[in-house]
């Protein structure tokens, strides 16, 4: 047992003796077994922070963080690898196992690597999530020739790829986003920002972090609460956070979290991810999130036409493509609430490519195979309304809209020059001013009523159910993702 623990790093655990045997077999089973959401970590047991710490990341940091201070590190005795903490214990109930280099430099010794690389394929083979936490780096520079520590870092990096749960990254430091060969597989970026920092990494840590904390313990908490939404082990319902309420003027600006979101969901609550990026103003243009709605998790995208208009520019996209990926790689329902005036035109978003981040936002929607309800409230125009989820993108797209929303190809005015200016030059040139302004107000009007999504977008059948009473907006999602998840089961065989 020495050798295969300490030598090889074979064995997990040693035991002293029978008894320590038997107290180890129920650690296990109790952690491995059991799991259920507590809605919160428990940290009634945990051991105090150690003020005096100067590790990184410890066994003390994870003591202090999880569920009554439980935790069971794996491979503890394997020679050279003390470098790494690895372990398994609960966050809110839940399974995960917690992977970390001890000092804020990276790992360098193949032991460790190894050691690292076998607790991920553990938590693979239990379907744990893993939790990875680094501050400068994860892996240092090996030696160039030493083969087994390089095939060790392929091995770590591919095993992690290949998890299926949900890969949650904490960075201390923001040299840490250069660990791309970690960094690029983390499905969320927790970054702990517990000092000043200047504009420009304030920047960069806003546009690439799915979440911004104060502390380790903020961070921990917000891994447990992603891992309960994504992989919940029970369907709690409650009551909707109240009834929501949208302006019917379709240019008025209102908060689409407060008015309509937060109204929908479960208890009020929702897990806003990526809240600091694209920020304009005080808000971002764009929402992204998780929350529950019926008791089910729904990713939910969003205009937010309290900035903007709800106007669609390539940062907005680009958040858009990026959380519907992570939405159709765990399979969860998906809810578009749009109230856009479009895509932002001009030669600055064509300069950061707004076409190219916009199509590949249109292939990942049409790529995925997830129930998806998509709610126009007050207006979308032009390509926004097939990149928001039209309902001719694929099966499993249920499509609704208010009875009064604007769905059109162009605005009114520029309808009008582009089929009657000339006809309007002409009148006012003769004199007739008068009949000029009155065949204008025509077809503006006629054009307004026809773009209402109760005339020609019902009518076509571009629009599926039209939403009356915003009352019931809740329980008509609802009800639209039964119908989506049935075209999914039909189309792909499965739910999403």
């Amino acid at each position: 047992a020495r050798v295969m623990s300490k030598w090889s790093g074979v064995v997990d655990l040693v035991v002293s003796d029978k008894h320590h045997l038997v107290a180890q077999i129920r650690r296990l089973h109790k952690l491995f077994s059991e799991e259920k959401s507590a809605g919160a970590i428990d940290r009634s047991g945990c051991v105090g922070a150690d003020e005096q710490e100067v590790n990184h990341f410890s066994e003390n940091k994870v003591l202090t963080n999880v569920d009554r201070g439980e935790y069971i590190p794996f491979k503890q005795d394997y020679y050279g690898s003390g470098s790494v903490v690895a372990g398994f214990a609960k966050l809110g109930g839940r399974r995960v196992a917690l992977i970390g280099p001890r000092s804020e430099d990276g790992l360098r010794a193949c032991a460790a690597v190894t050691r690292a690389r076998d607790v991920l394929r553990t938590a693979s083979r239990m379907k744990i999530h893993p939790v990875l936490v680094l501050g400068k780096r994860w892996h240092q520079d090996a030696e160039i020739y030493d083969e087994s520590g390089i095939r060790a870092r392929i091995d770590f990096v591919n095993t992690l790829k290949d998890h299926a749960g949900v890969r949650i990254g904490i960075l201390t430091d923001i040299r840490g986003y250069h660990s791309l060969e970690v960094v690029s597989h983390c499905d969320v970026i927790i970054f702990v920002r517990s000092s000043e920092r200047d504009a420009v990494e304030n920047a960069f840590i806003e546009k690439n972090a799915t979440f911004i904390v104060g502390s380790l313990d903020e961070a921990f908490d917000c891994a447990a609460r992603v891992i309960d939404l994504v992989d919940p082990v029970e369907k709690k319902e409650r009551p909707a956070g109240g009834a929501p309420v949208v302006p019917d003027e379709a240019g008025s600006p209102y908060d689409m979290m407060e008015s309509v979101i937060k109204k929908i969901a479960d208890g009020g609550e929702f897990l806003e991810f990526f809240a600091a990026q694209n920020l304009t103003k005080t808000k971002s243009n764009f929402i992204t999130g998780l929350a529950r709605i019926g008791g089910e998790t729904v990713g939910v995208l969003s205009d937010q036409p309290l900035i903007l208009g709800g106007g669609a520019d390539a940062p907005s996209t680009e958040k858009f493509r990026i959380f519907t990926q992570f939405v159709n790689r765990f399979g969860l329902r998906l809810l578009m609430l749009s109230n856009a005036s479009g895509f932002i035109p001009g030669t600055k978003q064509e300069r950061i490519r707004i076409q190219a981040i916009g199509g590949e936002a249109l292939d990942t929607n049409i790529a995925g195979n997830v129930p998806v309800v998509s709610v126009v409230l007050n207006q979308n125009y032009g390509g926004r309304q097939i990149q928001a989820f039209s309902k001719h993108l694929r099966p499993g797209i249920h499509y609704m809209a208010r009875e009064n929303a604007t769905l059109a190809v162009l605005g009114h005015t520029v309808a009008f020059d582009l089929f009657k200016a000339k006809k309007y030059r002409e009148l006012a040139a003769a004199g007739n001013q008068s009949e000029a302004d009155a065949m204008r107000s025509e077809f503006i009007d006629g054009f307004l009523e026809k773009a209402r999504a109760k005339n020609d977008a019902y009518a076509t059948g571009a629009v599926d159910r039209l939403v009356t009473d915003m009352s019931k907006l809740r329980s008509m999602i609802l009800e639209g993702f039964e119908i989506s998840e049935k075209e999914c089961r039909k189309a792909f065989g499965k739910k999403g």
